[in-house]
């Protein structure tokens, strides 16, 4: 999005943006895989992209609900997924959740199921 311009152009080159899609042959609701033609992809500079599963959505989702109280969607599940993958180093992270966990109950409760 033009967020990752924004950033870039107001706090130079040190400033890393980190795309999310689904891994291979994995859906989750919001977000698609870059090569599916997004329109909007070439208003983006990112510097890495990460995979992730929809267990691992979930699992972000589930995270941050427990630690932090919010209940968040799966795209901001995998976006905070992302997160744990690349914030190795001291600095100053942002993570954009673009949704809440309400419209998701019905998959958090079949999550539940499967692991017991």
């Amino acid at each position: 999005s033009a967020i990752s311009i924004y950033f870039k152009s107001r706090y130079g080159s040190s400033v890393k943006v980190i795309g999310v899609q689904p891994a291979p042959n994995e859906v989750i609701p919001g977000i698609r895989r870059i090569e599916t033609g997004m329109k909007w992809i070439h208003w983006t500079d990112f510097d890495q992209i990460i995979d992730v599963k929809r267990r691992e959505a979930i699992e972000g989702v589930l995270t941050v609900a427990r630690k932090e109280g919010l209940l968040i969607g799966l795209s901001a599940g995998a976006v905070f997924h992302a997160f744990t993958k690349v914030a190795e180093d001291e600095g100053v992270y942002v993570l954009v959740f673009p949704d809440t966990g309400y419209k998701y109950v019905e998959q958090f409760e079949e999550y539940f199921q499967s692991v017991g």
